[in-house]
């Protein structure tokens, strides 16, 4: 597997405090059965994370793991809609195209869909991360489906798979996955993960074939900078329109 989303540069972020830290979160994914992780830290005004700063942590944390570490970041939507692209490029998942872009908690701003827009017209492909935790799409789905009609692709978090992370991530998560909106699992490990939040046991709730395509399809071409392969056919486990779908008032 690959995990594209995790916290493990020290002492950066809301993620690893120290190097011990770091390598205890490298070391449970190792053992789930991850080869490849991503360092992403916060890029945002409470955590302005600097390209240095990825790169000198990830090379003094690969010295001490076997797992291959990838840099990356996890960006806002605010700061991805202020730098310009040259600048964006610093912050992409292992020098690809690629971007996690990080919504806001609170909602999801009006701009949205043309700050992604702006990103694909620059030639990156931004990945909205965690987009089940997000309160206008957990009320309406369908919203995250106006980004990605956008250009954007979309990260689920493991323990939203498995209902670490509650009965509404949960229920947003499935839904996305079943209406074809979501295209790799990551852990987004800010420490070690718990058996019930891991990337082997989120996947292990979905069909096999899907599950390799979140896994490792996607996620490896990814690494590889190439198109991400065609999601497999598989049956929905429960078929749902999107649009039609609210929270009731």
């Amino acid at each position: 597997m690959l995990d594209l989303h995790s916290h493990i540069v020290p002492g950066v972020d809301d993620g690893a405090e120290d190097g011990s830290a770091a390598v205890a979160i490298v070391a449970a994914a190792a053992a789930d059965g991850v080869r490849v992780i991503a360092a992403t830290p916060h890029v945002r005004a409470d955590f302005p994370t600097t390209p240095e700063q990825i790169c000198d942590g990830v090379h003094a944390l690969q010295r001490l793991v076997e797992p291959r570490i990838v840099r990356g970041a996890e960006v806002s939507l605010e700061v991805a809609g202020t730098l310009p692209p040259e600048e964006l490029a610093a912050f992409t998942l292992a020098g690809s195209r690629y971007l996690l872009v990080e919504p806001p908690y609170t909602g999801l701003p009006l701009n949205a869909g043309s700050v992604l827009f702006t990103l694909r017209l620059a030639g990156l492909i931004p990945i909205i991360a965690h987009p089940e935790r997000n309160p206008d799409i957990q009320a309406d789905p369908g919203r995250l489906r106006e980004l990605v009609d956008a250009g954007a692709l979309a990260q689920l978090t493991a323990g939203a798979l498995t209902g670490r992370r509650g009965n509404t991530a949960l229920r947003t998560a499935r839904i996305l996955l079943d209406e074809g909106l979501a295209h790799l699992v990551a852990g987004d490990a800010h420490r070690p993960l718990a058996p019930n939040a891991t990337m082997s046991a989120a996947l292990a709730t979905t069909d096999p074939a899907l599950a390799e395509w979140l896994g490792y399809g996607v996620p490896a071409a990814i690494v590889a900078d190439e198109p991400i392969p065609p999601r497999p056919a598989v049956r929905p486990r429960r078929r749902r329109r999107v649009l039609a779908w609210r929270t009731p008032a």
